[in-house]
């Protein structure tokens, strides 16, 4: 896969899945996680290799029916559509990127969900995309930034509710200890009491 990669060679990229899914493949990869990791590297190696077009009918194949999308993935496509501006611009690619984006783990990220918004604001609906494609495009974003300040709302409530936690953990301790010094309080006037009436006692016993 690494030559394969580095090569840039669709063909090298291809025949080294074709033999991967082979059934008499006996050094299959069993790990789930290596798995995953095997058709991210051969994902990103066609991206190198792709136009953005073509590597968009790749991409819809793997992303999420074969593999969830990663970090990895979202940064390198990401990166790659960065770079490749302005001569390059795949639609497709970015409407079924940012879609794959909301649904997965990657839009938990501040960084990663500004970059997100980042590529979208930089779309020109005027300029890159059909009528069709503008009110596609609108609808997009406005989901985008719902679930950015949907995760966003969830994350305050879930720190209010650690701080009101952690609050009234404080202050039971707080209440504890003061009961504690409070019982010690009233032992130690006990023992005083006791004390003063032993000699009191004493005393009478004196006269």
């Amino acid at each position: 896969m690494s030559i394969a990669s580095i090569a840039q060679s669709e063909s090298l990229l291809d025949r080294t899945l074709e033999i991967y899914n082979n059934r008499n493949n006996r050094v299959k990869i069993v790990n789930a996680r290596d798995e995953i990791r095997f058709f991210e590297n051969y994902l990103l190696a066609k991206l190198r290799c792709l136009s953005l077009n073509n590597f968009f009918l790749v991409y819809k194949k793997f992303v999420p029916n074969i593999i969830p999308l990663t970090t990895t993935i979202f940064g390198t496509i990401n990166n790659q559509i960065n770079k490749r501006k302005p001569g390059e611009f795949c639609w497709p690619l970015l409407k079924r990127l940012t879609e794959n984006f909301v649904n997965s783990r990657c839009a938990y990220l501040d960084k990663l969900g500004f970059s997100m918004i980042e590529q979208l604001r930089e779309v020109r609906p005027n300029q890159h995309l059909s009528i069709e494609e503008t009110k596609e495009y609108f609808k997009l974003c406005e989901g985008l930034i719902n679930v950015i300040e949907e995760i966003d709302a969830r994350r305050e409530y879930l720190e209010q509710k650690r701080k009101k936690e952690e609050g009234i953990l404080v202050e039971e301790e707080e209440l504890n200890l003061a009961a504690v010094k409070e019982e010690k309080i009233k032992n130690e006037l006990v023992d005083e009491n006791v004390l003063s009436n032993e000699f009191y006692v004493e005393d009478r016993r004196l006269f």
